[in-house]
């Protein structure tokens, strides 16, 4: 696959003109921030998962990121402060792949803690001996931030939910044990999130490694679009979607679900370094500053 370079000067010097990019129309006592997910294909070097990281920054205001591995990608995690930026990386082992980074002139860091949605799962040769059978504990970043323009607390919730487990919207023929063990961390994650609701708006975030065109047309019970559905909850892709296309082929795995419906929802195709492409939603906040 042909990846896309974007000079690092280039995406910084459109940080601010893109920050202030037109979109729907805010009513009074309304204001938008921009929302990313994106899923930065582990095998990339650090100089690589650099760019991706500065071009999604000028497309959003506080994001999630998946497959951050190595100790070389938290120098580039720490020299994010340059630009303005801070970020939340759990220590190596304890859910270190799912950082959340957020621009520090828009939010203030309340507080950030990794919770553990599922411990080790042996599935047999449910995925062809893969990993030995083995599917490693996974775990959410969860971070508090207050946002400076209106007053309103958020709290980020982002994680990566096992593959496999799901096909077009149905439970894997053949994997029940990998299904268990997705629905079990699903469920793990509304936990946490029915606890980050009494603290502010909640934003779930991620890969969900099912489909939302798929959930949405089968709308089974222990996938995601019912499961937060039940809480009130909606994906991004609920307000629009990309014809055709996905955030990883064709299909929009990467999501963000929330109590507030998202009022655009955008697929960055031009930002194209890993094997996913970044998910942005724009939402509307109330301002409850005097």
């Amino acid at each position: 696959m042909q990846l896309s370079r974007i000079p690092v000067s280039v995406a910084v010097s459109a940080l601010m003109a893109l920050a202030c990019s037109s979109g729907p129309a805010a009513a009074v006592g309304e204001v938008p921030v921009r929302v990313g997910t994106y899923n930065i294909l582990a095998g990339l070097s650090p100089e690589t998962f650099e760019n991706a990281v500065v071009a999604l920054m000028a497309r959003s205001d506080v994001a999630g990121l998946q497959e951050v591995n190595s100790r070389d990608k938290e120098t580039v995690m720490g020299s994010l402060s340059a630009y303005g930026w801070g970020y939340y990386r759990a220590t190596r082992g304890h859910g270190e792949q799912n950082p959340v980074i957020w621009n520090q002139a828009r939010f203030q860091l309340q507080d950030a803690r990794t919770i553990r949605v599922a411990g080790v799962t042996d599935v047999g040769d449910e995925m062809g001996g893969k990993n030995g059978g083995i599917v490693r504990a996974h775990y959410v970043s969860v971070v508090r931030l207050k946002d400076s323009s209106t007053g309103q607390n958020i709290s980020v919730i982002n994680g990566h939910l096992p593959p496999g487990a799901v096909k077009a919207g149905e439970k894997w023929p053949g994997r029940p044990r990998l299904f268990d063990r997705f629905v079990a961390e699903l469920t793990a994650v509304t936990t946490v999130t029915r606890s980050e609701s009494a603290w502010g708006q909640v934003f779930v975030m991620g890969d969900f490694n099912v489909g939302w065109v798929a959930d949405d047309k089968r709308r089974k019970r222990l996938l995601p679009l019912r499961t937060f559905g039940r809480m009130g909850m909606a994906s991004m892709w609920a307000t629009e979607r990309p014809a055709g296309k996905g955030t990883h082929n064709d299909a929009l795995i990467d999501q963000i679900y929330s109590s507030g419906p998202a009022a655009r929802a955008t697929v960055h195709f031009d930002i194209d370094y890993s094997d996913h492409r970044p998910a942005v939603a724009e939402y509307l906040l109330t301002d409850l500053t005097p």
